[in-house]
């Protein structure tokens, strides 16, 4: 699991904008890396979550190996 914190509140107004971004990034990311993938094919899954500089829960998503398969 990685969870992060916003430290500029209003820098998550727009949820849904952020979220596809920061997915986008991260599929590319973990579905590129060799290393990500060989643990993706053990059973791996990685949890993202986000939190507002009040602690307040922003968003949430998962990446696995399904979510690489679909990706090609």
């Amino acid at each position: 699991m990685n969870r992060y914190n916003f430290t500029n509140r209003k820098f998550v107004l727009k949820v849904a904008v952020l979220k596809s971004e920061y997915y986008g990034n991260s599929v590319n990311a973990a579905c590129t890396n060799p290393e990500t993938l060989r643990a993706f094919n053990s059973g791996v899954s990685f949890d993202y979550q986000y939190y507002d500089s009040s602690n307040e829960f922003v968003m949430q998503y998962a990446i696995d190996a399904q979510t690489c398969k679909a990706k090609r």
